[in-house]
């Protein structure tokens, strides 16, 4: 079946990405003032660079199919995607020092953004046999724990401003190939 991407929603979602990325950075730096919230960071990170971006790149391809979207698994994995965000970087914000920490956050917020991405395929309603990559799907689970991780490094590391927004390049990539 042909089908093809539309490069103006690709480059969209990947800067929306970029940008959710690095609202999250910037708003996870409150930590270090004594504020810890979770709710603003996991809106940004997982509402906007994850979420958002993953249903801008399902605009983005395009196929000869109609496809249309269930409402209750769409909203599903928006609540997910910052639900599992928010958990993930309180567990990180207990003691961000300890490296554990870190990375069972990563863990519980890549774990969130599979469960998003997944969910978000399964409401997807389109006249089509789905056939899985397991290696595909296998990669996708090591970027998606590796990026997570790397996030609540970066956001509890990183001090100057230039640092965490190359950390938003890195990040906004790494949900793109997540995606992609």
């Amino acid at each position: 079946m042909p089908y093809e991407y539309n490069l103006l929603l690709v480059a969209l979602s990947f800067l929306i990405s970029v940008l959710g990325s690095f609202v999250a950075l910037e708003m996870a730096t409150e930590r270090r003032r004594g504020n810890d919230r979770v709710s603003g960071p996991a809106f940004a990170l997982g509402g906007c660079a994850i979420w958002a971006m993953h249903f801008i790149a399902m605009a983005a391809y395009t196929t000869p199919l109609r496809v249309t979207y269930s409402l209750l698994s769409t909203l599903t994995s928006l609540c997910l995607a910052v639900g599992v965000t928010g958990a993930g970087l309180a567990i990180a914000q207990r003691d961000p020092s300890n490296v554990r920490n870190l990375f069972v956050g990563g863990i519980v917020i890549g774990a969130g953004v599979l469960a998003m991405h997944y969910v978000g395929m399964f409401g997807m309603n389109i006249r089509a046999t789905t056939q899985w990559n397991w290696m595909l799907v296998a990669a996708s689970i090591v970027i998606a724990a590796a990026a997570a991780t790397a996030a609540l490094w970066f956001a509890f590391t990183v001090t100057r401003r230039w640092q965490r927004a190359l950390a938003a390049v890195v990040m906004g990539g790494a949900v793109c190939a997540m995606h992609y």
